[in-house]
């Protein structure tokens, strides 16, 4: 069954690899290697080993494009082929509170301004200006309707 899902899911990637990504042409532009080295690498050996620096950027900045949630943004890479693509298929994806506490380090540690003026370096190096876009986070709340009879008779 595995290999059948694999030929659909390669399938679907060729179709939209056709249709010219965004976030593939983005991907190209940016060196991500310069701009992980920008954070130091972390000496504790303790618990799991960390996710690459590289992917958790790529992550913040895809978030930070579409304006989505922790939550949202973790849902998307399994959803999306696109981001997948654009984290190169990453066999492990970070949980939305993993994706918190790395944008909570980085900030704490003043690390969060260097990148994104890194990475708007060499965009803006090459001439190019990238526009934001949102991708709506829908949830659904049921409401208590209350009482059936308000007392506003006739009305």
């Amino acid at each position: 069954m595995k290999n059948l899902i694999d030929f659909a899911l390669k399938e679907k990637y060729e179709k939209v690899k056709k249709l010219k990504s965004n976030l593939e042409e983005i991907n190209k532009l940016i060196d991500w290697n310069s701009v992980a080295e920008l954070i130091p690498k972390n000496k504790n050996n303790i618990g799991r080993p960390p996710y690459e620096t590289k992917l958790m950027i790529k992550i913040l900045f895809l978030q930070s494009c579409y304006s989505i949630s922790d939550e949202e943004v973790e849902y998307q890479f399994y959803n999306r082929l696109d981001f997948q693509q654009f984290l190169d298929f990453s066999k492990s994806i970070p949980d939305y509170s993993t994706i918190w506490r790395f944008r909570e380090e980085l900030t704490e540690l003043d690390f969060i301004d260097r990148i994104w003026a890194e990475i708007n370096s060499q965009i803006q190096n090459k001439g190019i200006q990238i526009k934001k876009g949102k991708i709506q986070d829908a949830t659904f709340i049921e409401a208590d309707p209350g009482k059936k009879n308000s007392g506003m008779n006739g009305r």
